[in-house]
Order: structure tokens, then sequence, then C-alpha cells
């Protein structure tokens, strides 16, 4: 169905915007609606804007993994916080270069390249850090950052954030982009209420972090895996007999933290997980085309799987016809496994209860526990562990980019705990899920109350 918009040319903005997207009729409805509002543009508000430092100022290769000086990158920038998983760290050198790149409490981070407009809020734990080129950074003076924050992620900031981006090739938004978003500026009791929502959630986050770390501890506790020098050792020697035996020639594949663990793991009770669980993988279907939100069946990508729990703020949904027919062999259902075996390998969450209907695709394997003898969340917890991920990432190869084949995510050894141990494993994380929700509701109660504060003003 067509959609028409007429507009006089007294109504072309400033910066002389003439692409009909920018005309569309809800941008339009809500240029009617903030008419009369008490609003500002962005750019009019006290407060400083930062553009991050160019590309080339830090090479990715020069990460480090011990480091106290944290790189935000772009995929780091989510919706109101920061991603605290799988985080970048730089040498202090590099940090010194960069230092006037250094975020602050109460910094907001708004993603200008790649995904656009997530806007994400400094909390102040964040230590050292700086923020690469596909963000900028503002200071606010005026009004609560907090505030700020929920109402360029509700309905209506979100609609001018993708609204002013522009780009043939690469969309973008620039300064002058964001300087033109128009502000509602509510009373200041009101920015308060907004505020201690979204710091309330923050402070449950952080609650949801601690039960999920305490449910890894209490594994590796309890089956002694924390007592183990698992450190890399920078010279070792190997056999022949051992590189014909494993068929690899990759140096990194002997290192004798390894053989430490394997060991270890050898002498206390113990399966394979090829006799635990079956496999299965999705794919991505040729052509096939994602549907509107809940319009569809939840396809998880690789993005989805996050460690201990699936992420589905971005998920995308594909056809019934297609979750029930190409992708049959695909299908998810709760309490299944999935584990990633490209990109970040070995990252593992369980299918929740919530989730009845669900399909993959090709970077991640289904493990379908047949063995009364293992609880999925322990397992997932397991394999997300360093004695997990250490197994994952010795048996991970490629030539141009590593992956992890069914024949080698087979030979991964599981340590059998007893079903007391595993079930309080799955009780922490049952729980640092639950709080992690009554932290999302908080958020969009959040979003909810400044649209209605803005309709009903």
């Amino acid at each position: 169905m067509a959609v028409w918009s007429i507009v006089n040319f007294s109504q072309i903005p400033f910066d002389w915007r003439l692409d009909a997207e920018y005309f569309k009729p809800e941008y339009l409805k809500l240029d009617n609606l903030l008419s009369n509002a008490n609003v500002e543009l962005w750019g009019n508000l006290k407060g400083k804007f930062i553009t991050g430092p160019f590309g080339s100022a830090f090479a990715v290769e020069n990460y480090v993994e011990h480091s106290p000086y944290r790189y935000v990158r772009g995929k780091d920038v989510k919706p109101f916080f920061l991603l605290e998983q799988d985080n970048a760290y730089i040498p202090k050198s590099a940090f010194q270069g960069l230092k006037k790149y250094s975020l602050f409490p109460e910094d907001l981070l708004v993603s200008v390249v790649g995904t656009l407009g997530n806007v994400a809020i400094v909390n102040e734990d964040i230590g050292q850090a700086i923020y690469s080129c596909k963000s900028t950074v503002y200071r606010s003076k005026s009004i609560d950052p907090y505030y700020l924050c929920t109402y360029l992620n509700s309905n209506i900031g979100q609609a001018y954030l993708q609204r002013k981006s522009r780009g043939a090739i690469q969309a973008g938004l620039n300064l002058d982009d964001l300087y033109t978003i128009p502000i509602y500026i509510p009373e200041f009791e009101q920015q308060k209420e907004i505020r201690k929502l979204v710091i309330t959630s923050w402070e449950k986050l952080k609650i949801s972090k601690t039960l999920y770390a305490e449910a890894e501890d209490l594994l590796l506790h309890e089956l002694g895996l924390n007592k183990l020098d698992l450190s890399t050792q920078k010279s070792y020697v190997a056999n022949f007999s051992e590189t014909v035996e494993s068929n690899r020639l990759d140096a990194e594949y002997y290192n004798p933290k390894y053989t430490v663990l394997i060991n270890y793991l050898h002498n206390i009770p113990h399966s394979k997980l090829g006799y635990l669980a079956s496999f299965s993988n999705g794919a991505t279907p040729s052509g096939a085309k994602y549907l509107d939100k809940g319009k569809g069946i939840p396809f998880i990508r690789i993005q989805n799987v996050t460690k201990n729990r699936l992420d589905l703020d971005d998920v995308v949904y594909i056809d019934k016809k297609i979750h029930n027919g190409i992708l049959k062999r695909s299908q998810l259902q709760p309490g299944d496994v999935l584990i990633t075996i490209t990109g970040r390998i070995g990252t593992a969450a369980v299918i929740p209860d919530s989730l009845l209907f669900a399909n993959m695709n090709q970077h991640s394997v289904r493990l379908r526990i047949h063995n009364a003898q293992i609880n999925p969340y322990y397992l997932s917890v397991f394999l997300n562990s360093k004695a997990g991920l250490l197994q994952t990432d010795r048996e991970a190869y490629g030539a141009t980019r590593d992956a992890l084949p069914y024949y080698c995510l087979e030979k991964i050894i599981i340590p059998i705990a007893s079903l007391d141990l595993q079930k309080q494993v799955e009780v922490k994380v049952r729980e640092a899920e639950k709080t992690l929700q009554e932290a999302k509701t908080l958020l969009e109660r959040a979003k909810h109350q400044v649209e209605q504060i803005i309709l009903g003003g």
C-alpha cells in the first residue's frame, strides 16, 4: 500500500533534507505532537558533544587480555547500558595517547555508525575507558542524563534518531544530525522519577550479573577446578607422536594448560559431550525475508546467544512455513542448549521455558540432552566457564576463520557432578534471569512514563 506525504517548501529543514523518507507520515505526526510542547533542539541544550577518535587511531590487533583500560566499541553501546560481556582492553600506552576520549559517569554514548541510535549511559563503575569512532559522547549540563537517555531510547526518541540518519552506502549520524533532534523537557521532578527507575534497573542488572558469577564459582569450586593453574605458558615442547595422534600442527594446541585441564577432568567422573546430547545446526534460508516483530517464529542468530542466556532484544522472525519446512531439523524447545561455533566460539545458553517455539541459524549448534545425569543449566554454565572455553578454544580451527565442527565438539569433556550441585547451579541461573527481567521491566516502564508525559503534556 502506498504511503503519501505532502509537504510545503517552507517545511524543508535548514539542512536541506530532500529525501522522501524524512517526510514519512509518522515523522510529520511527531513534529506536530511536539510543535507546542516544551522542546529544545539538542544542540541548544547546555552540554557538550564529543566525537570519537579516528578509526586509524587504534588498531584492534593491539587489544590485550589483561588491562584496566577498557576500549568501548560500537557494538558495546546498547540501549540504556553498555554491554558487559566480551569486553575489549588496551595497553596503558594506547590509553594515554587517547586519554582525551576518556569516559566519565553519566556520559551518554550514542552509536552513530553501524547500528544507529543506540544510547547508553555510563555508570559509576566504568573505571578507565575510552570509546571508538563509532560513537559520539554527550556530556549533559542542563538536563538529567538518565532522563535524556530514556527519552532517546523511547519510541519518540528512536524515531527522531532514525529519521536523522543519512548516507547512501553506510548510514550514519553526524553532529548536525544530533544537534537538530528535538528534546522534550519535562518538569525537574518528573526527570527525577525517570532517573530513579533507570538507576534501580541498573542495580538489578548488577545483582543479576553477580548471581550468574556465583553459579559459575559454585560449579568450579565444588569440582575443584578453581585450584588448577590454567595460565598460558610461553614455551613448551610437544612430541611428534602427539601431533600424529591429534592431527594438529598448530603450536597453541599443545600449550600445557590444556593438558593440565584434560588430565584433571579424566580423573573425576566425566563424559564426552557427544555421549550426552544430540547435535543439530540450522541455516539461514536463501531469499527468506524476516517478518515484523511477533508475527512469526523467533530466529536465533549468534548475537542473540550470550553467556548463559539468550538476548532477544533484537531477535528477528521467520515464517512458520519455513520453521516447519526446510528448517524443521533445527527447531528449538525449552531445555535445549545452544552453543556458538563461529565468532564467539563456545558461548552457550539454555532455551528458556518462555520460548516455546524458535529456530536458529548456522552459527550455533543445538544440544538436546538425552542423559538424565546432566542438567541443561549446569551444562551451559560449565561450557561458559574457563574450563569449558579452554576446550572449545583448543578444538576450534580454520584457515581464514576459526570454527568448531561437530567431531571436535563431541570431544569436549563434561564433568558429571551430583544432581544436587547441578540443581543449585540451575537455581542461581534462574534467579539471575528473573532479576534481569525485572530490570528490563523497569526500563520499559521508564520509557512508557516518558511517552505518557509527552502525550499528556
